[in-house]
């Protein structure tokens, strides 16, 4: 690989954000990534969106579903799914020394003469903007390299709760804000706070968390540009939480409407503001936000969580599944060659969430989880425990020791 010289500019991949038809944001920075294509043909919290918007997607822009990805979470996790594709395929941006992440109506504004020009959104933070040819001028992302590279970070400005211009009153905590404005949901943040603060893992965070738990302001949207070793740390953090609240709380959350099952996306924001108090090089910039007249229409009658959590996702988190899973998936030399220290790191972060699991269910017996005959797919679920992988999984688990000895007998049970 030939070494960058000094003088040359770094490499930027900005991903935005698409889970329906918009203005395209696509250049040699800008990569447009269409959110949830796993899940194009079920409603968003927008509606459906026709065959004809699909193809122009796809056509257009990346899509979160290949590789390794949670495309199929993406009702609940929304921009977090394009987040953790370019995390898992980074190869595929072309390996940037920068990456950042927006959406396709809001975008980073560096320019304050152009935003003291424009009008303020309702939130009193954003500011309204028009699509036009001297628009794509101002947040030209080429012309800021060098601002960008100055920094680990770029962020959005922080948003202050009590900046939103019609609110019904002064709020007090960014909890009190999440509970108005977002569903009167408050379980995954509740839970966020109890892991931070009670986990010795986290003890670094136990104190910066007061400071978002205490006070009125955030940094809001996921949105950023960042280094890459910052950027891959930074996943590493926030998915982790992330996947330990959507274990715990996914079933319950995956129940609501298409509105508050958005839950986890809203407190990842909070989560991801934790983050980056712990960065001390970081540059703030204002946000604009487009300004459509045209909205999808919701179809209320469209429920697609009836299938999101089942009985075969239970057993698909069983410790069994994933260690058999692992060990099978393990298919080229370097991934055998790291299967111990895979193994390890699922073992390791299943009994984390066992742990915190145990704990709530001490402080709330109502949240034990149903059994697997409680379920319309448990003749399925069965079928996955009868898999030659589970199996293996769970001898693994059950004989450590000796279960090189135990694997012939299986294996001719399969063989028959």
């Amino acid at each position: 690989m030939k070494e960058k010289k000094e003088n040359q500019n770094p490499s930027i991949k900005i991903l935005v954000g698409y889970h329906k038809p918009a203005e395209l944001l696509k250049d040699d920075i800008l990569t447009p990534i269409h959110l949830g294509r796993a899940l194009a043909t079920e409603a968003s919290k927008d509606g459906n969106i026709s065959k004809d918007d699909y193809k122009w997607m796809c056509e257009n822009m990346i899509g979160d579903d290949t590789g390794d990805n949670i495309s199929y979470l993406n009702r609940c996790l929304n921009e977090l799914t394009g987040i953790y594709w370019a995390w898992k395929n980074y190869d595929k941006l072309g390996n940037p020394d920068y990456i950042g992440f927006m959406h396709y109506r809001r975008h980073f504004i560096f320019d304050n003469n152009f935003t003291n020009s424009l009008q303020l959104n309702g939130d009193g933070y954003s500011y309204i903007i028009n699509i036009n040819k001297q628009y794509f001028e101002y947040i030209g992302f080429e012309k800021y390299i060098n601002l960008i590279k100055q920094y680990d970070v770029i962020l959005p400005k922080l948003f202050n709760c009590n900046q939103v211009i019609e609110k019904p009153h002064t709020f007090t905590t960014c909890k009190d804000f999440l509970c108005l404005w977002n569903g009167n949901q408050l379980s995954a943040y509740k839970l966020f706070i109890f892991i931070i603060t009670h986990l010795d893992r986290y003890k670094m965070y136990s104190s910066l968390v007061n400071e978002i738990d205490q006070n009125t302001v955030y940094y809001p949207y996921n949105m950023f540009i960042m280094k890459k070793d910052i950027f891959f740390k930074y996943c590493n953090f926030l998915f982790e939480v992330v996947f330990l609240l959507n274990d715990i709380l996914g079933y319950d959350v995956s129940k609501r409407d298409v509105w508050t099952r958005r839950e986890l996306a809203w407190v990842s924001e909070y989560i991801s503001t934790l983050f980056f108090y712990t960065v001390k090089h970081k540059y703030e910039t204002d946000i604009g936000m487009i300004n459509f007249n045209n909205v999808f229409k919701v179809n209320n009658k469209t429920n697609d969580s009836e299938n999101f959590y089942s009985a075969v996702k239970v057993v698909q988190n069983h410790l069994s599944y994933k260690i058999g899973k692992a060990i099978i998936n393990a298919k080229t030399f370097k991934l055998k060659f790291l299967l111990p220290l895979t193994l390890l790191k699922i073992i390791k972060h299943h009994r984390l969430e066992y742990q915190i699991y145990s704990c709530l269910i001490e402080l709330n017996p109502g949240l034990k989880r149903y059994s697997l005959e409680s379920y319309s797919d448990y003749e399925e679920a069965l079928k996955i425990k009868n898999y030659f992988s589970y199996k293996l999984g769970n001898l693994i688990i059950k004989h450590p020791f000796t279960f090189i000895f135990r694997l012939p007998q299986i294996l001719r049970r399969y063989k028959q």
